[in-house]
C-alpha cells in the first residue's frame, strides 16, 4: 500500500519531455544487478540488456533498457523504444497503468524525430542530371541514356513495381531512409496511436522496407557485400516478356485451340510447418483451380519434427497437406542467408504473383532482402503482417 501511494503521488504530474527528462521516470531497482553496471555507457548498458533480451528475461532487459535510456538522457532511442515495448509485455504501467500514456509519448516523439532526421522523398524531375544521386541507387547516370531510359533505372532500382505505369510522367517519388526507425513495425502495430499520429505507423515500416536488403547483405565482420548490378529485376522488363508471352499464346490458341496455360503464383513463408498461419491456409491450396493457377511454394524454414507430429500434433502434419495439394513445393533452406540466391531461383520459374506471408515477423527465419530484388512482377503481402508494408516493392496487401 506505501508503494502504491508512493506511485500515485508520482503519477500527478506526469508530463514528458522524451528528449528531457520526464518528470515520473519508470523506476529501477538496483539491487537487482552489479553495481558496476551503472558506472557504464548507455550504450554499453544497452548491449547487456540485449543479452537480457535475447535470453527472453523480459523483466530484468526492461529495468536496463530503461537504465540506458535515462542515462543517455533519452538520446539513445532504441534503448527507450525497447523499454516500453517490454513494459508493454509485461503490462509494467505503474498505478493504475498511468506509465501507459508516458509510454506511448515516447513511441511518438521518437518515431517523429526520427523520421525528421532519416527520411527523404526525391522526384526524378527534381534530379540533377549531373550529380551522382546514388544514395541508394546501384547505377551512374550516364550522358548516352535519354531521360525516360534514366528515370526507369531509377526507378528499376528503387523496386517500384505494378502501382506505377515507368513509361507516364510524373514519374513516381523515391522514398530513402538514412537508417530505420528505433521501434519495430511489429511493435507498432500493437500501439494504440491517435489519428493524428496513425501515419507513424506508416513511416517504421517504410523505413524497415528501405533498410531490409541492406541489411541482408551486411556481413558477420561488419561491412556490406556488392548488390549485382542486374538486380533488382526491371518490373516494365518482365511485365513486357509476359505480355509477349501472353500474345503468343493467344495466337496458338486461335490456330490449334491450346488451352492457355496457368498463371504462376508464387507463396513464400517460413512458416509451413505448425504456426497459426498455416492452421488458417493450409486447406487454402485445394481450392485452386489447376487449370487457372500454377501454385509454387517456396519454403525458408524447417519441418516439423516426427516426434512432434507424432505426439503434439496427433499425426497431422500441415506441411505434407501443402505438399500434397499444390504442383511445386520448394524447400529452400539451401539459400538461408542467401536472398539474392533465392532471388534468382524464384525469378528463374518465371512467376507472374509472388506472394510473401512473413511481413516483418520472423526475424532469422523470413528472407530478408527478397522482395526488394523484386524476382516478380506482381508482388503481395498477406497474412502475417497485418499492415502496410511500407515498401515501393510490394504493389498489393490482403
Amino acid at each position: 500500500d506505501d508503494d502504491r501511494d508512493k506511485d500515485k503521488d508520482k503519477d500527478k504530474n506526469d508530463d514528458f519531455d522524451p528528449y528531457g527528462s520526464p518528470s515520473a521516470k519508470p523506476q529501477i531497482n538496483p539491487q537487482r544487478f552489479s553495481p558496476t553496471l551503472f558506472d557504464q555507457s548507455p550504450e554499453e548498458i544497452y548491449n547487456i540488456g540485449m543479452h537480457y533480451f535475447n535470453a527472453k528475461n523480459f523483466v530484468e532487459a526492461s529495468q536496463i533498457f530503461e537504465w540506458s535510456c535515462q542515462k543517455s538522457n533519452y538520446r539513445l532511442s532504441v534503448a527507450c523504444t525497447n523499454a516500453v515495448y517490454l513494459r508493454t509485455n509485461l503490462c509494467d504501467w505503474g498505478y493504475l497503468g498511468r506509465g501507459f500514456e508516458r509510454d506511448m509519448a515516447i513511441v511518438e516523439s521518437v518515431t517523429k524525430r526520427e523520421v525528421e532526421l532519416y527520411r527523404s522523398v526525391q522526384y526524378l524531375e527534381d534530379f540533377d542530371e549531373n550529380e551522382d544521386n546514388d544514395h541508394y541507387l546501384s547505377y551512374r547516370y550516364d550522358n548516352q541514356h535519354n531521360e525516360r531510359k534514366w528515370a526507369d533505372e531509377a526507378i528499376r532500382a528503387a523496386g517500384i513495381g505494378h502501382s506505377h505505369d515507368h513509361r507516364r510522367q510524373p514519374y513516381p517519388p523515391i522514398i530513402h531512409w538514412k537508417r530505420s526507425t528505433s521501434v519495430h513495425p511489429h511493435m507498432m502495430l500493437g500501439y494504440p496511436l491517435d489519428d493524428d499520429h496513425s501515419i507513424l505507423k506508416r513511416y517504421v515500416s517504410e523505413s524497415m522496407a528501405g533498410m531490409d536488403e541492406l541489411r541482408a547483405r551486411l556481413r558477420d565482420d561488419g561491412t556490406i557485400a556488392d548488390r549485382p548490378a542486374d538486380l533488382p529485376y526491371s518490373v516494365a522488363d518482365m511485365r513486357e516478356a509476359f505480355l509477349e508471352q501472353h500474345r503468343r499464346h493467344l495466337l496458338r490458341r486461335e490456330r490449334d485451340g491450346t488451352p492457355l496455360p496457368p498463371i504462376k503464383v508464387g507463396f513464400v513463408s517460413s512458416g509451413f510447418n505448425s504456426k497459426a498461419v498455416l492452421y488458417l491456409s493450409h486447406d487454402l491450396f485445394r481450392f485452386f483451380d489447376p487449370e487457372l493457377v500454377e501454385i509454387h511454394v517456396f519454403s525458408t524454414g524447417a519441418p516439423d519434427h516426427p516426434q512432434f507430429i507424432r505426439q503434439t500434433m496427433r499425426g497431422v502434419d500441415w506441411r505434407q497437406r501443402v505438399i500434397d495439394t499444390v504442383d511445386y513445393f520448394h524447400d529452400v533452406r539451401e539459400f538461408d542467408g542467401d536472398h539474392i540466391a533465392l532471388a534468382r531461383f524464384i525469378h528463374d520459374k518465371e512467376l507472374q504473383i509472388l506472394i510473401e506471408w512473413d511481413g516483418y515477423a520472423r526475424q532469422g527465419e523470413r528472407a530478408m532482402g527478397l522482395m526488394a530484388l523484386r524476382p516478380c512482377p506482381v508482388q503481395i503481402l498477406h497474412q502475417e503482417f497485418l499492415a502496410t508494408s511500407g515498401a515501393q516493392y510490394v504493389d498489393y496487401i490482403v
